[in-house]
């Protein structure tokens, strides 16, 4: 997919909502279409994206959310190497948001990077259905409070009419 092809994909989806679903092999696993088609009953949509998309990707606005599953030690080594050269700089920066669904253990950073809502780690074995629901849960949050007014509440000043 050229660098073009994949702005204009982009482009049509700027609006939708959307989470990138990080493939680690050549070939989409058989449970990515399941996990597609039930995270479309939460009005999200999984876009497939190698790790190379990913880094000529240059989005401006609120980060990504990127969906990594690691089935196998093939899988899980291809996302160690992912994560060297770009995952866990573009993490910290704020760039992107990762949700982790391994039965390997959770990045080394992790902690730092839950208090900013940055990642999220998912054991598996997990029932698909509660998969689906943590996933939407923490793709709904990040969004609310992205929509909430950053200030805080105007102070209220003492009436004047009691002083006169």
């Amino acid at each position: 997919m050229s660098d073009n092809e994949l702005k204009n994909e982009l482009s049509e989806h700027q609006q939708e909502k959307y989470i990138f679903f990080l493939k680690l092999n050549s070939e989409l696993p058989r449970v990515f279409f399941k996990i597609s088609r039930l995270l479309s009953g939460y009005g999200i949509d999984l876009l497939p994206i190698t790790l190379a998309e990913l880094q000529r990707l240059e989005l401006r606005g609120k980060p990504t959310f990127i969906l990594s599953l690691c089935t196998s030690f093939q899988h899980y080594k291809n996302f160690l190497i992912g994560r060297r050269y770009y995952l866990d700089q573009s993490l910290v920066k704020g760039k992107h948001r990762l949700i982790d669904v391994t039965s390997f253990s959770p990045i080394i950073n992790s902690s730092q990077l839950l208090k900013k809502n940055r990642y999220m780690h998912v054991q598996l074995p997990i029932n698909l259905e509660d998969l689906i629901k943590k996933i939407a849960v923490f793709f709904y949050s990040e969004n609310r409070d992205a929509e909430n007014w950053p200030g805080g509440k105007r102070a209220k000043l003492p009436e004047l009419k009691e002083r006169l």
